[in-house]
């Protein structure tokens, strides 16, 4: 709907308390699951924008969490994915349209981008 593919992951998996001081859109890096031992493709994460709480732009009355991957167009659905997140950019916002919310969510990927290069540069090595 959006033109931003995201990886939405369920509540359940959450291994730390979110409260709505933590809501908003955070910027870090994602690892997939690569084999059935749970073992994750360290040396290949990606950047990514995640965004956490409910989203008011939608009226969403229930908090997701979802991955946008930078850079990436592959498959992922019902993968496992661990993510680690850096820094938060910005709180969820009520956007009073859709055009508005799709040229903040390109302006948070490319502020993303930039934020996590020299992160990527260290942890790739």
């Amino acid at each position: 709907m959006l033109g931003f593919a995201t990886a939405n992951l369920s509540t359940d998996s959450w291994t730390v308390d979110v409260t709505e001081d933590d809501y908003g859109v955070y910027c870090g890096l994602v690892e997939v699951r690569v084999d059935e031992k749970d073992n994750f493709n360290e040396k290949m994460p990606k950047a990514c924008v995640v965004s956490i709480g409910k989203n008011p732009t939608f009226g969403a009355k229930f908090p997701a969490f979802e991955v946008h991957i930078l850079e990436f167009d592959g498959d992922i659905y019902g993968e496992e994915m661990r993510v680690q997140l850096f820094e938060k950019m910005r709180p969820m916002i009520q956007f009073k349209s859709i055009d508005q919310l799709k040229e903040q969510i390109t302006s948070d990927a490319k502020s993303a981008k930039t934020k996590m290069q020299n992160v990527l540069a260290i942890h790739c090595k």
